[in-house]
């Protein structure tokens, strides 16, 4: 099964992406959306939150949004971070933008 995964796993350019000379950084569900690919970003974007020290908070918050929710938004310590949630949908999964205020 790791050797399957290893085949089938995406670039991280697909996971995460930084742009804006810096300034912002998104994580996303990469194509096609599933189990595998969803786990990605909620992994990529736990470990974004832990290296900016982000209260507990804002995680608790990420982890119960649905998608009926929308575009959900928070901010700490200089970062304005907004996520959505698109359940089965191509192009759909999770998504976090960090962005410097």
């Amino acid at each position: 099964m790791q050797e399957k995964f290893k085949e089938d796993a995406p670039a991280i350019d697909d996971v995460m992406r930084v742009e804006d000379e810096g300034e912002t950084l998104t994580v996303t569900t990469p194509d096609p959306v599933g189990d595998i690919t969803s786990g990605l970003a909620l992994i990529a974007t736990t470990c974004v939150l832990n290296e900016t020290d982000a209260p507990s908070s804002v995680m608790s918050k990420m982890t119960s949004t649905t998608a009926l929710m929308g575009r959900q938004n928070d901010d700490y310590d200089g970062i304005d971070v907004s996520w959505t949630y698109a359940a089965g949908t191509s192009g759909g999964g999770f998504q976090a933008i960090f962005e410097a205020s």
